[in-house]
C-alpha cells in the first residue's frame, strides 16, 4: 500500500526530473513561493540542462523550493545581508532531517550535497534578511 507521502515525494522526484517544480499543498499553504529558476533547455525528454535557481532573498520566516540536481552533487549558496550572523535551515521536501547553516554577518556561505534531484526547502531562521540560489 503506498502512503500520502511517498506518493508526493515519488510525483515531486517525477516531476522535478522533468524540469517542473512541484509545491505540495502543505508548502503552498505555509507560505513557500516558487523561486524564478533559469534554465536553459532540455537535452532530452527528462534531462534538464540547468538546474540552477535563485538567487532569491528571505526576509525571516520565510521559505523557498529549489530543485536539485539528479546526478550531481546541488551547491546551495546563501548571502547575509544584515550586520548580526544568520542562519538558514535546508530539508529536502522528502522529509529527510534538516541541517542548518550558520551565516556570518555580511559574508555568504556555500555548501554541497547529493540529494538526488528532491527538491530541497530553504527556511531564512535567523534575524537578518538572506540571498539563497543554487548551482
Amino acid at each position: 500500500m503506498i502512503t500520502k507521502k511517498l506518493f508526493t515525494a515519488v510525483v515531486c522526484a517525477a516531476t522535478v526530473a522533468s524540469g517542473l517544480t512541484v509545491l505540495t499543498e502543505g508548502a503552498a499553504q505555509a507560505g513557500v513561493h516558487r523561486p524564478a529558476v533559469a534554465r536553459a533547455g532540455f537535452a532530452g525528454p527528462s534531462l534538464p540542462v540547468d538546474r540552477r535557481a535563485g538567487p532569491e532573498d528571505l526576509d525571516p520566516g520565510r521559505s523557498v523550493v529549489f530543485p536539485t540536481w539528479l546526478f550531481a552533487a546541488t551547491d546551495l549558496c546563501a548571502y547575509n545581508q544584515g550586520v548580526r550572523s544568520g542562519r538558514i535551515r535546508v530539508q529536502t521536501i522528502a522529509g529527510a532531517d534538516p541541517e542548518g547553516l550558520v551565516l556570518p554577518a555580511e559574508a555568504s556561505r556555500c555548501i554541497s550535497r547529493w540529494w538526488g534531484a528532491v527538491p530541497i526547502n530553504v527556511t531564512n531562521t535567523g534575524r537578518t534578511a538572506v540571498t539563497v540560489w543554487t548551482r
